[in-house]
């Protein structure tokens, strides 16, 4: 924490991160992922944004 900020908070919140349900069920941070979907804003800007895990699997 610096600031009084959570890095993996701030950046839910910019969408510039998925957040991975498999490992974390943090429910604040399911609606901040949701709240940067709906606003369209980092990943989420794209018409079609593939999560890592998908992709990491299609490059086998």
């Amino acid at each position: 924490m610096a600031n009084g900020k959570i890095l993996n908070e701030e950046i839910l919140k910019s969408g510039f991160a998925w957040h991975y349900l498999e490992y974390d069920t943090n429910p604040l941070w399911t609606d901040m992922e949701n709240s940067a979907k709906i606003a369209k804003i980092g990943l989420w800007a794209d018409s079609s944004p593939m999560a890592p895990w998908i992709w990491r699997k299609m490059k086998k």
